[in-house]
């Protein structure tokens, strides 16, 4: 789950909830079938990545946010790294989604020592808080399969968390943009691991010295599922066109909105799924379709 580099570096890439499959379409079936939504699921894996990498004595983490089911604020992880959440019985349990509003008390005391000597890093691509309209339950919920009621219930749970930190320990952290990324997984770093927050590819692509990469480049290949007003917002499309400058662009998309507008120039533009199929159909042969479709590529 981590790569470790020369400078002592490990960059977690890959969402790390209960098995959670990195692919969004097995992620949406995986989802159905086991009936599982953001209200149920912890972010405690997240923390035992962590804690692995302590015990590698690792200096800097890089935690990527996006693409998790989760939606508690960050408690499974800081759980794991050794804070205690109670009940109004008095008994230590795990906060989930749905859970949240369960909590009466934090105890940060018995958090993992070792935190202090590290440097963590939340990698991000949006702005948005931890709760309210703009949140993370209202935003993301439903795309993870939250029902309306399960966002609201949500939302509730994020605020009152904020609530109780915010009175115990002075940490005023809802509105911090990014906050809302990850299921609020931003705001637990945060405040549990006293993280900063980084935009996201272009910390990446600085961590792979990519300027140094395309300098003799001709061409610069770049892609993403969907093409939409998304993309332009921070993303990887964002990050690759600003470190560009005067380099081709030649981009390849699953599929690209019709009534997108793009703000750069590129080369050209090709389409997997130029027909706009569903993607139930689609997704069976989306990479021997990908393989076709390098073969037009023309380069001239």
């Amino acid at each position: 789950e981590g790569v470790k580099d020369e400078r002592g570096n490990v960059i977690h890439v890959a969402p790390s909830e209960k098995m959670v499959p990195s692919l969004m379409g097995d992620l949406f079936e995986w989802l159905k079938k086991d009936k599982d939504t953001p209200s149920n699921i912890s972010t405690y894996g997240i923390g035992e990545l962590i804690k692995y990498a302590l015990e590698l004595d690792m200096k800097n983490i890089y935690i990527c946010l996006g693409g998790t089911t989760s939606n508690d604020g960050g408690c499974g992880m800081a759980q794991a790294l050794g804070v205690k959440f109670y009940n109004k019985e008095g008994k230590e349990f795990t906060p989930m989604g749905i859970s949240l509003n369960e909590i009466v008390d934090i105890d940060l005391s018995c958090i993992d020592k070792r935190l202090e000597n590290v440097n963590i890093y939340g990698l991000v691509d949006v702005i948005n808080p931890l709760y309210g309209k703009n949140g993370a339950s209202y935003v993301y919920g439903p795309q993870k399969g939250a029902s309306k009621a399960e966002v609201i219930k949500m939302d509730e749970g994020l605020k009152h968390l904020s609530q109780i930190l915010v009175e115990k320990y002075q940490l005023d952290l809802a509105d911090f943009q990014g906050s809302g990324a990850a299921g609020g997984l931003g705001y637990g770093l945060i405040c549990f691991l006293k993280a900063k927050i980084k935009k996201g590819i272009e910390t990446i692509l600085d961590l792979l010295n990519f300027n140094d990469i395309i300098k003799e480049a001709n061409i610069i290949f770049t892609g993403e599922g969907r093409l939409d007003a998304q993309s332009f917002q921070g993303k990887v499309i964002d990050g690759i066109f600003k470190k560009a400058k005067d380099k081709d662009v030649i981009g390849i998309f699953g599929i690209v909105d019709e009534n997108v507008e793009i703000p750069y120039k590129f080369k050209k533009i090709y389409e997997i799924n130029s027909k706009h199929l569903p993607f139930e159909e689609v997704k069976k042969h989306t990479k021997s379709d990908l393989e076709e479709l390098v073969k037009t590529i023309d380069l001239s």
